[in-house]
């Protein structure tokens, strides 16, 4: 992980210290049917989402945009 992008995590980051602390996750996330949280969601329910798009994406990361 480079400086800039642990500088980036610590800037966005909330403590969690009680369950009213993740009500601005639970306005984001809304009516929606799916969520997936941390690294185990990118493994088993998007998987299939993140191959499809994978390929989509290596141009924009191969020049930097």
């Amino acid at each position: 992980m480079t400086d800039r992008t642990t500088e980036d995590i610590r800037a966005l980051a909330r403590p969690l210290r009680g369950a009213g602390d993740l009500d601005p996750l639970i306005e984001r996330i809304g009516d929606a049917r799916v969520v997936a949280i941390g690294k185990a969601g990118h493994r088993t329910l998007l998987q299939p989402l993140h191959l499809e798009r994978a390929d989509e994406h290596v141009p924009v990361a191969a020049h930097g945009e």
